[in-house]
This record gives C-alpha cells, sequence and structure tokens, in this order.
C-alpha cells in the first residue's frame, strides 16, 4: 500500500515537473567556427511551453501521454485499493462474532459472494474448518496469495510506466 502512495506522489510530482510553463534555457551564439563553450553572461531565451514540445518531437508526446496515463491510474487506484474496501470491518466483526459462536455455517454464508479479499480468504478456511489445522491455513493461504496476485496485476501497470518512461526520457535526451 506504501508503494501505492509513493507511486502516486511519484507520478503528480512528474506531471508537475514536466509539463511547468516556463523554461529557462541558454542557446549557444553562433561564431566564426570555434566552438563557444559558454554563452556570454546574462544571455538567456525563455522558451514557451509550446516551443519545449514542438522540439521535444515524438518521444515528448509518448511521455506527456504516459504521465497523463499514469495520474489518471493512480488517482483511479488510490480511490479503489484501500483497506477498507479489501477489508471490511464490519464484515470481520460479524464473521468473527459467528466463528467464536461456533456458527461456522453462517460465517461461511456471510462470506459467500463476496467481492473483497478477506472475505474470500475467510470462505476459503470455512470451507475446510472440519479438518486439520494446517488444512486450514494452507487453504487461507493460497487464496491470500491469488489476492495478492491479483492486487499487484492492478498496480503493475504503474510499475511498467515507472521503468519505461526514465528511459524514454533518456532516449529524447
Amino acid at each position: 500500500m506504501k508503494l501505492l502512495h509513493l507511486s502516486a506522489l511519484l507520478a503528480v510530482l512528474f506531471c508537475a515537473f514536466a509539463v511547468s510553463p516556463l523554461t529557462v534555457a541558454q542557446d549557444a551564439p553562433e561564431s566564426d567556427g570555434g566552438v563557444e563553450l559558454m554563452p556570454p553572461p546574462g544571455e538567456a531565451a525563455e522558451l514557451s511551453l509550446q516551443e519545449i514540445v514542438e522540439n521535444g518531437g515524438p518521444v515528448l508526446w509518448v511521455i506527456i501521454v504516459l504521465a497523463f496515463l499514469t495520474l489518471v491510474l493512480a488517482l483511479y487506484l488510490l480511490l479503489t485499493v484501500t483497506p477498507r474496501r479489501e477489508a471490511p470491518v464490519k464484515l470481520m466483526k460479524r464473521v468473527a462474532t459467528q466463528i467464536r459462536a461456533g456458527d461456522y455455517y453462517e460465517a461461511t454464508k456471510l462470506c459467500d459472494d463476496r467481492p473483497e479479499m478477506i472475505a474470500r480468504v475467510l470462505h476459503s478456511g470455512l470451507r475446510v474448518s472440519d479438518q486439520e489445522r494446517y488444512i486450514i491455513l494452507e487453504a487461507m493461504e493460497s487464496e491470500g496469495e491469488r489476492g495478492a496476485a491479483q492486487l499487484w496485476q492492478r498496480i503493475s501497470y504503474l510499475n511498467n510506466v515507472g521503468n519505461v518512461a526514465p528511459l524514454l526520457g533518456l532516449l529524447g535526451t
């Protein structure tokens, strides 16, 4: 979860710096054939955002599109992948009450056909509640690993963009 918040923050910062309104650049003065390494002091030209995008070429367009998609995806995931959604406290309390009372059938019914990850994990353990402890634990771990893989699959797109965008930036330079 911390990785998701960090990715979202990095995406927002990337967009803020990538689409800044003005950038100051120094133009190398033309000389008679010799190469000047430093322009004379005080000769800095201001470039507009439009000029930067025009000079950036197709690589910059790809980076801008990736930045926008990353921002949208990060905001979407921040709103949808939350602990409250994956492990609702109300459901956990109700299931715990049923388990303490020894009513495994009702606890199983509470978890049946629920989309939350914790409900699927509890349901897999409650289905085999008449088995030995290690079998119950194995069933719950297996379902937990499946749920974690599904969550990772949802956020892996942010990881992919985070790996590709810097390489595109280097390609553009």
